[in-house]
C-alpha cells in the first residue's frame, strides 16, 4: 500500500475508507475449487443468459424511446408500464449474479413522504443494479456520473430509463444536475430519486462527506442502505480495490450471493436545514454515524490524492490540508484541496503558507 495512505491511519484513527486492499483477498482451497468449478459451469450459462437479455433489454429500450421528443419528458402511459420489464430484467441479471434472494429490513416510505432515497455507503457497482429493482413497479431516478452515458448497453438503459447525468469537473455540468434534482424531486409524476450521498465507492468503513445534491430540494429524505455478504469479500469497489472485471467474474462464478436493503426512518428536514443543503448533509450524515456506528471522516478522495502529492515533494502530509478544513468549518466555504496541497509543496518547514 502506498506509504500516504498508510498515513492516513494516523489522521483518521485507523480509518481510510477510499482504500480496499485486495492483495489480502485470499481464498482457500475450497473457496478455489469452487471457483473453478463455477468457472466451467455456472460462467458460461450465465453469460448467455447475460448476453440474451441484455438484447431483449436493448429492443424494449428502442421502443419506450420511440418518438420521444426529449429524454427530460416525464415516462407516461405505455412507456412507464414498459420499463417494467426493463426491472424484471434488472432482478434476472441479479439472479445470474447469485443474489437469489433479496432481504429487506423496514418498510420504504411513499414517495409522497420522501421523494428521496439517500444511499450512503456506495461501496459496489452492484449497487446500479440494486437501485432499479428498489421499487418494483418503477425504476428510480439515480444520478450518474457523465462517463456512464458512453458505456455500451449500461450507458442506453441509464439515459432510457432518464438518468440524471453529471460531470464532476464541469461546474456548469454540476449547476445543472442540481436543478434537476430539484425539478424532479418535486413532481409527482417522477418515480422516487436514488443519490448516493457522497458520490464515490468506499469499503464502508466511514462515512465521507456527504454531497447537498441529495438535500438540496430541502425535502423529505429515507436513508437506505445496501448491504453485501459473502465468506470472501468480491463485491466492494473502492478507489484503488478490486478491478470491477474480476470482482464480476468472482460473482458470476458463486453459486448464491447474499444483499441486504436496509431502509431507515425518514429524515424530515427544520426550517434551517431546508435553507441550508450543507447543514441538512451533514445532520444527516451525523444520524446515520449514530445509527451505524462507524465514524465520519471529513476527507475527500481528492484530499487523499492530495496527500499522496505532498508525499512526492516531502511536505508534511495532510499538516496544512488539516488546517483549511477548520476553516472550511468556520467560515462555511469550500476549498479547492489539489490547489492547497500545491501551496502547501512550497510552504516552509511550519507549514504555513499564504493565501
Amino acid at each position: 500500500m502506498h506509504p500516504v495512505l498508510r498515513s492516513l491511519s494516523y489522521l483518521e484513527a485507523g480509518v481510510n475508507p477510499y482504500v480496499y486492499d485486495y492483495s489480502k483477498l485470499k481464498f482457500s482451497t475450497w473457496q478455489k475449487i469452487k471457483i473453478a468449478l463455477g468457472t466451467v459451469t455456472l460462467l458460461p450459462v450465465r453469460l448467455i443468459i447475460l448476453f440474451v437479455m441484455l438484447l431483449l433489454a436493448w429492443v424494449v429500450v428502442q421502443i419506450i424511446t420511440i418518438g420521444l421528443k426529449s429524454n427530460t419528458d416525464i415516462y407516461v402511459g405505455w412507456r412507464r408500464r414498459l420499463c417494467w420489464i426493463l426491472i424484471a430484467f434488472s432482478r434476472a441479471t441479479l439472479l445470474c449474479f447469485g443474489y437469489w434472494h433479496i432481504e429487506v429490513k423496514g418498510q420504504r416510505a411513499p414517495r409522497e413522504e420522501a421523494p428521496i432515497l439517500a444511499v450512503p455507503l456506495h461501496s459496489s457497482w452492484i449497487d446500479f443494479l440494486t437501485t432499479a429493482v428498489i421499487d418494483g413497479r418503477l425504476i428510480p431516478i439515480a444520478l450518474h456520473r457523465k462517463e456512464n452515458e458512453k458505456i455500451p448497453f449500461f450507458g442506453t438503459f441509464t439515459t432510457a430509463t432518464q438518468q440524471i447525468y453529471v460531470s464532476r469537473s464541469d461546474a456548469q455540468s454540476r449547476m445543472l444536475a442540481l436543478e434537476t434534482i430539484k425539478e424532479r424531486a418535486l413532481d409527482d409524476r417522477c418515480p422516487h430519486l436514488v443519490i448516493f450521498c457522497e458520490g464515490w465507492c468506499t469499503n464502508q468503513k466511514a462515512l465521507v462527506p456527504f454531497r447537498k445534491g441529495s438535500f438540496s430540494p430541502g425535502c423529505s429524505v429515507q436513508p437506505v442502505l445496501f448491504r453485501y455478504s459473502s465468506d470472501v469479500d468480491i463485491t466492494t469497489w473502492a478507489w484503488n480495490g478490486l478491478h470491477p472485471g474480476k470482482s464480476i467474474y468472482l460473482n458470476l462464478c458463486r453459486l448464491v450471493n447474499h444483499l441486504k436493503i436496509e431502509y431507515f426512518s425518514v429524515y424530515r428536514p427544520s426550517k434551517a436545514e431546508r435553507n441550508d443543503p450543507m447543514l441538512f448533509a451533514n445532520n444527516v450524515q451525523k444520524h446515520l454515524s449514530k445509527k451505524l456506528g462507524i465514524p465520519i471522516t471529513k476527507y475527500t478522495l481528492a484530499d487523499v490524492q492530495a496527500m499522496m502529492g505532498d508525499s512526492y515533494y516531502s511536505v508534511p502530509v495532510g499538516k496544512g490540508m488539516r488546517e483549511f478544513i477548520k476553516l472550511e468549518d468556520k467560515l462555511r466555504f469550500v476549498c479547492d484541496m489539489l490547489l492547497v496541497s500545491s501551496k502547501c509543496r512550497g510552504a516552509e518547514e511550519d507549514g504555513g503558507i499564504d493565501i
